[in-house]
C-alpha cells in the first residue's frame, strides 16, 4: 500500500475533534483535514476520468456562482467568508476523489470513519440516556445546545459515518445489523428529518431492487415533484401577513415559517439572491408576525439557514446558484446509481460500497428538504465536510470502474473468458 494513503486517516480524526465542545479546536480540525488529502494531491498527475473532470468542473461552478452572489450581496464581508469555506470544502471533495482511487485507500477510509461513527453514536446514546429517555427529544436537543453541540448535524453525521463504516463488516449479517443500528441511532437522536430521510432512502433502494430502477424513479420523481410544487405554491400564494396554519407549523416544528420567508425573499431577488449566509440579517423583521410560540425559537437560531437546503439556495444564491447546487447533488445521485448498477460485476468491499452508494446520496437529497446540510450547505459543520468527502468517496469508485481498475466478479469473469474463447 502507498504510505501516502495513511494520511487519509487524519480526516476521521479531524471529524472526531470537530465534535468536541471546546474552543480553539476548529483550526486543528481544518489543518488535519488538509493533511488528509496529501495522497490526493500526489495522485493528480494520473489520467483523469470523465467523472473526475465533471466533478472538478461542478466545484468550479459552485465557487463562481457563490462569488457572483457575494458580489451582489448587501453584506459582502460575510458572504465572501462563506465563499472561502465553500472553496475549502470543494477542495476536500475533489482531493478525496483522487485519494480514494485505489481499493486500499477506500478500505482504509471506511475503517477510519469508524472513529467518527463511534464519537457521534456515543454522544447520541449518552444524550438519550441522560435526558431524552425521560424528557423527550426537544429537551435532549436543548441539553445538547447548552453544551455547544447541535444534535441535528450530529445525527446526520452519525448516519453517514455508519453507512461508510458498515462497508468494513466481514459478513452480510453484520452488515445488515449495522444498518438496523443506523436506523436506531437516528431514532434515538430525535432528529426526525434524518430518520425519515434514512427510511425513505432505504425504501427507494429496496424498491429498485424489487421493481427495477425505471419504475421506482418515475414514482419518486412524480410524487416528490408534485408534493414539493404543491407546498411551494401554497407558501408562495399565501399573503405575507397571514399566519400559517398551526397544524402545518406543528408538523414541521416551525420550519414552515422559515420556508415561507425564504420563498418571499427569493421572489424579491430571484437571479443572484441576497448573498450567502445573509438569512440572519433580516430574520427579526421577517418573523415579527409569527405567533410567539414559534417566533421565540426562530429568533434563537444561529445556524441552519431556512432549514431547507434547496430554499436556502434559492433565497441566498438565486436561481443561478440553486441550479449549480442541484446539479452537484444530481451528479452525486446519478453516479451512485451508476456504481449500483455495476454492483454485480464487483466483489468484496467495492461490491458493498456500490450497494450502499445510493443510500448515501439519497439521505443527502431527502435530508436537504428540511435541513441545510451536506452538498448544498454553508460548509460550516462536520456533517458538511463528511458529506462532501463521502461524495468524493463514491465518485472515486465510479472513476475506478471507468478505468477498469476494480475487481471483477469471478463468475462473470469466467463467462467472459468462455465467450472470448468461443469468439476467438
Amino acid at each position: 500500500m502507498n504510505p501516502l494513503n495513511l494520511f487519509i486517516l487524519f480526516f476521521p480524526v479531524a471529524i472526531a475533534i470537530g465534535m468536541l465542545p471546546m474552543e480553539g479546536l476548529g483550526t486543528a480540525m481544518r489543518v488535519l483535514m488538509l493533511l488528509s488529502i496529501v495522497g490526493g494531491f500526489a495522485a493528480i498527475p494520473q489520467r483523469m476520468t470523465r467523472t473526475e473532470l465533471r466533478w472538478m468542473f461542478l466545484m468550479i461552478l459552485l465557487l463562481l456562482s457563490s462569488t457572483a452572489s457575494a458580489i451582489m450581496s448587501e453584506n459582502p464581508s460575510v458572504s465572501y467568508l462563506d465563499v472561502g469555506r465553500q472553496a475549502y470544502v470543494a477542495l476536500l471533495g475533489i482531493a478525496f476523489t483522487f485519494s480514494c482511487r485505489k481499493l486500499a485507500a477506500r478500505r482504509l477510509f471506511a475503517f477510519g470513519t469508524g472513529l467518527a461513527a463511534l464519537f457521534s453514536c456515543s454522544f447520541i446514546v449518552y444524550a438519550w440516556l441522560m435526558v431524552g429517555r425521560t424528557m423527550g427529544s426537544e429537551a435532549m436537543k436543548s441539553w445538547s445546545a447548552d453544551r455547544s453541540i447541535e444534535l441535528n448535524p450530529i445525527a446526520g453525521m452519525a448516519v453517514m459515518a455508519l453507512l461508510i463504516f458498515s462497508l468494513r463488516m466481514p459478513s452480510r449479517s453484520l452488515f445488515i445489523t449495522m444498518q438496523i443500528m443506523n436506523v436506531l441511532i437516528a431514532y434515538l437522536s430525535g432528529a426526525r428529518t434524518t430518520l425519515i430521510a434514512l427510511l425513505m432512502a432505504i425504501a427507494v433502494v429496496q424498491g429498485v431492487k424489487k421493481y427495477g430502477f425505471a419504475r421506482v424513479k418515475l414514482i419518486v420523481a412524480y410524487t416528490g415533484g408534485l408534493i414539493a410544487m404543491g407546498v411551494i405554491a401554497y407558501l408562495t400564494l399565501l399573503p405575507h401577513y397571514k399566519p400559517l396554519p398551526d397544524q402545518l407549523a406543528k408538523v414541521t416544528t416551525g420550519r414552515s415559517y422559515l420556508w415561507k420567508i425564504a420563498i418571499d425573499r427569493f421572489s424579491e431577488r430571484p437571479i443572484f439572491g441576497w448573498g450567502p449566509e445573509t438569512w440572519l440579517d433580516d430574520l427579526p423583521q421577517s418573523v415579527a408576525n409569527v405567533p410567539p410560540r414559534w417566533r421565540d425559537g426562530l429568533l434563537k437560531l444561529t445556524a441552519g439557514g431556512y432549514h431547507s437546503a434547496y430554499l436556502t439556495y434559492l433565497a441566498e444564491r438565486g436561481i443561478i446558484g440553486a441550479t449549480v447546487g442541484i446539479s452537484i447533488i444530481w451528479f452525486f445521485v446519478s453516479k451512485s446509481w451508476f456504481v449500483f448498477e455495476a454492483k454485480n460485476r464487483l466483489v468484496g468491499f467495492d461490491r458493498r460500497l456500490a450497494g450502499v452508494a445510493p443510500l448515501m446520496a439519497l439521505v443527502v437529497v431527502f435530508r436537504g428538504l428540511a435541513e441545510t446540510s451536506g452538498l448544498m450547505a454553508f460548509a460550516q459543520g462536520t456533517d458538511d465536510f463528511l458529506t462532501f468527502v463521502a461524495a468524493g468517496f463514491v465518485l472515486a469508485l465510479a472513476s475506478a470502474i471507468e478505468r477498469g481498475e476494480v475487481g471483477m466478479n469471478p463468475a462473470l469473469e469466467v463467462e467472459l473468458q468462455s465467450a472470448n474463447c468461443v469468439l476467438g
